[in-house]
């Protein structure tokens, strides 16, 4: 499921509501994946992997804008050597 929602808030609320719908329809809540996009959680990608896991997200995307331009192939190779083992 990708809830299409940056606010941390609406998140945690959209994915309660998925999972209690699935409970409603006798489906196991813990079988939907949850995915959704690591936006201002750039300012502290530390905090926002444990912020995204305290929602319940089990795939974080990151857009791949936060990395274009110069060296950009260099910074997400930073980034996911400093931030993908925190997830």
């Amino acid at each position: 499921y990708f809830p299409g929602e940056g606010n941390i808030d609406r998140l945690k609320d959209l994915i309660a509501r998925v999972k209690r719908s699935a409970e409603s329809n006798n489906r196991d809540p813990e079988s939907v994946k949850i995915s959704a996009i690591f936006g201002a959680q750039m300012m502290n990608p530390e905090a926002g992997v444990e912020e995204m896991r305290s929602a319940g997200v089990d795939r974080i995307m990151v857009p791949a804008f936060f990395f274009v331009g110069e060296g950009g192939m260099d910074r997400l190779s930073e980034f996911g050597e400093k931030i993908i083992p925190l997830a």
